[in-house]
């Protein structure tokens, strides 16, 4: 009924706890568990040997290490159960019952993707992250949308989430959101997101745009909803914008805005009424203050239209 597929690359020491939050799960549904070993330095046999008697699980090699996008599209060709979920091998499904609300949820409303809440650990404590889109933490996805479409994943390293869904929701899909608890992001400070002191917050900002931009020229070339292109871009761009803002005094952005032009380049084909970009501002209510518009948003030094115009302009080349 549904695969679990989880990437690993040297994840020994957080991989058992990972499957033993899948040998919990108190569902009626078959689900097969597929680990793709991107090319580790460690073995990971005696752990799989442990779980083997209590859950359907399977380990695939690559040759050589491909990035966790590349071992999750591995992991799709490799499977073929109607629903699938993505988990990090650092990671925990939340509830005994998450597999089962999803699947159930999923059949249920005839969905192409069913979003929950998923939990994200931080050195504070857990903040809720609700009706997201981005990440792949608290998401089922049928497969024959998938492959109907032909959504797969890009080569980036980093990121690809980011490229993988918003491609994902850029087309008319048929989905649900459900504040259901499935899912928890933990705080392994070891991982590529918050290994040296979260430095992934600045170098992330290259891949963030590259991904962003992958997805938009494919949501072009397949004449995907136009409304949808524009808001992207004019998001991607807000987002770039307080990178840049928050960042570019301890990280050099001249490999960012080539990527970051071209996304402005694709929203002037692709504009939005004054409307939809304040539905965008409102989102950064949390980051900065600002006006009634971009033009008045003022951060770090530099307002939103001087950021575009330095962009437009090279500022970098």
């Amino acid at each position: 009924m549904v695969d679990i597929i989880i990437p690993v690359y040297n994840s020994r020491d957080t991989l058992s706890r990972t499957l033993a939050s899948i040998t919990y799960q108190n569902t009626n549904y078959d689900f097969k568990v597929t680990i793709i070993d991107d090319s580790s330095d460690e073995a990971y046999d005696d752990i799989i040997d442990i779980y083997k008697n209590l859950i359907n699980i399977n380990l695939l090699r690559l040759d050589k290490n491909m990035g966790p996008g590349r071992a999750r599209q591995f992991g799709l060709d490799n499977t073929s159960n109607p629903y699938i979920v993505f988990i990090d091998s650092d990671d925990i499904f939340s509830s005994p019952d998450s597999i089962d609300f999803m699947v159930s949820n999923i059949i249920s409303r005839d969905d192409d993707v069913l979003v929950t809440t998923f939990l994200e650990e931080t050195r504070d404590g857990f903040i809720e992250k609700k009706n997201d889109t981005v990440w792949f933490h608290g998401k089922i996805y049928k497969r024959e949308f998938l492959e109907s479409n032909n959504i797969r994943f890009n080569g980036y390293r980093v990121n690809e989430d980011t490229g993988f869904n918003t491609l994902v929701f850029m087309y008319d899909l048929k989905y649900d959101y459900i504040d259901f608890k499935t899912y928890i992001w933990c705080n392994n400070q070891n991982s590529i997101t918050r290994k040296n002191n979260y430095e992934f917050a600045f170098k992330g900002c290259e891949w963030f745009a590259k991904n962003m931009l992958w997805a938009l020229e494919v949501a072009m070339s397949r004449n995907l909803n136009p409304n949808k292109i524009g808001y992207n871009a004019y998001m991607a761009m807000c987002s770039t914008y307080f990178m840049y803002a928050s960042f570019h005094k301890n990280y050099t952005f001249k490999n960012v805005l080539p990527s970051v032009r071209k996304i402005i380049n694709i929203y002037r084909n692709y504009p939005l009424s004054e409307n939809e970009k304040l539905e965008i501002v409102e989102s950064y209510k949390n980051v900065s203050p600002f006006g009634d518009n971009f033009s008045n948003m003022f951060f770090s030094g530099i307002s939103f239209d001087d950021y575009v115009k330095m962009v437009e302009g090279g500022y970098y080349d």
